[in-house]
């Protein structure tokens, strides 16, 4: 195994007590704090109360998650009366919210109480608080440390800080490897009781990089059913259960739609989808030790002759048509180099009404762009183009087709930075619709 990787390892595992910490910086507002929150996956701001116990909301917030579906008749408790600081009785709803989220904290399940008031303050009580963890305040920083961290170098009982080497493999082993290959957990004795085995995958692997590290872990279901009616069926109806077994361990997805979901956190990443072939897949990506999928440049590189900047932008092209042809193949997603432009392509049909085209479009541009820029040296890599083109052939439930163009020209990709911006990407992007 690669010293530095184990080392570094090691010294990350030794001080993540110190790391675990979550930090959150509150606004200042008429003279209170706010902490920002998700709750069932909606942005709320809440005034954080050491003198409440629990969490309370205005009949404003219950009604718009209500009118989401956020908020069902099943999570009603019923009425209840409370007494406020000043002494009086006032009535109040109590309900059952399924998820708060604070960063990439969650608690779920949490009681909370709906306040006969459309104008009542949002609050958040110092008891609801300690249920993430130990807290401190300091000014306008929260800082929480929860009552448990998750490994995040460890997957399905997967120890993901070993090489191939670790399994009783030899590197001769990763000769096919262009970039990545995965090799089933039979093949490395790894046990498929893990907690997500009664999904019942078909196919569980191992994805290792050129160089014997792991980059990934791959699960997949496969339906065999004749007709293909029956077969969406079928990945629907799994891919919204397994989504709802991630969701028990990890909390709510960062990014949902109804056939891809991403939960981008601070050191994994975990991306689930339902492919072109009506297979279903979840991909999880430790970031500590994920292959640098690009060629590490540095500014002389850039500055090569003009042939040997053709080289490289084909070089980095193949490496990224390698990279999202198995990550997003359910987009039948490739890239190529042409005319100093990077160019990835996307054919994809939409079987159910209700997607905005142009809002999927945006959504997996940048998706697909913050997911290949995972470091800063990726970053730079993108620079040997004179622009990024996202071009899709698009099929709507209706059978009509579209050819719909998202473009960023270089100079609008450097104001970016890294890590990407979305709100930024949206700004600078040009939008071409056919």
């Amino acid at each position: 195994m690669n010293k530095n990787i184990l080392f570094t390892a090691l010294v990350f595992l030794t001080l993540q007590p110190i790391f675990s910490q979550t930090f959150v910086r509150m606004e200042k507002v008429n003279g209170v704090y706010e902490i920002p929150c998700k709750v069932n996956g909606i942005e709320m701001k809440f005034i954080l109360d050491t003198g409440a116990s629990d969490i309370s909301i205005s009949k404003t917030e219950a009604n718009f998650l209500a009118k989401q579906g956020l908020l069902k008749e099943d999570d009603i408790i019923g009425s209840q009366k409370y007494q406020t600081a000043d002494g009086s009785i006032i009535e109040g709803t109590q309900i059952i919210v399924k998820e708060i989220k604070i960063q990439d904290l969650y608690i779920q399940n949490v009681s909370a109480t709906v306040m006969d008031n459309a104008n009542a303050p949002l609050l958040f009580g110092q008891s609801a608080l300690s249920k993430f963890g130990r807290f401190e305040i300091e000014n306008d920083i929260l800082r929480i440390y929860p009552k448990e961290s998750r490994n995040v170098y460890e997957f399905l009982n997967i120890d993901l800080t070993k090489s191939i080497e670790d399994f009783g493999l030899s590197r001769a082993n990763l000769e096919d490897a262009k970039p990545i290959i995965g090799i089933p957990f039979e093949a490395l004795n790894i046990s498929e009781e893990h907690e997500f085995m009664d999904l019942e995958f078909d196919k569980q692997s191992v994805i290792f990089d050129n160089t014997g590290k792991i980059v990934m872990v791959g699960l997949t279901k496969r339906f065999n059913d004749k007709s293909a009616e029956i077969r969406r069926e079928k990945s629907e109806t799994f891919y919204h259960l397994m989504q709802d077994k991630f969701t028990d361990q990890y909390g709510s997805a960062d990014n949902k739609m109804s056939k891809i979901s991403k939960w981008d956190k601070e050191d994994y990443e975990i991306i689930m989808n339902i492919q072109s072939d009506f297979q279903v897949g979840v991909f999880y990506t430790p970031k500590l030790f994920v292959k640098e999928s690009l060629p590490d440049l540095t500014v002389s590189d850039i500055n090569r002759t003009r042939s040997a900047q053709d080289d490289l932008r084909n070089e980095v092209a193949k490496s990224l048509n390698d990279l999202v042809n198995t990550t997003f193949n359910n987009l039948n997603a490739s890239a190529r180099t042409e005319n100093k432009a990077l160019i990835f392509s996307f054919a994809y049909k939409i079987e159910k009404d209700g997607i905005v085209i142009n809002e999927f479009a945006d959504f997996i541009s940048f998706a697909v762009l913050d997911y290949i820029v995972n470091s800063k040296s990726a970053y730079n890599a993108l620079n040997v183009y004179s622009e990024i083109k996202f071009d899709y052939k698009i099929i709507d439930a209706d059978s009509k087709k579209y050819n719909v163009i998202r473009l960023i020209k270089i100079q609008d990709y450097q104001k970016l930075k890294h890590p990407l911006n979305k709100e930024l990407f949206i700004k600078f992007v040009q939008k071409y619709n056919g």
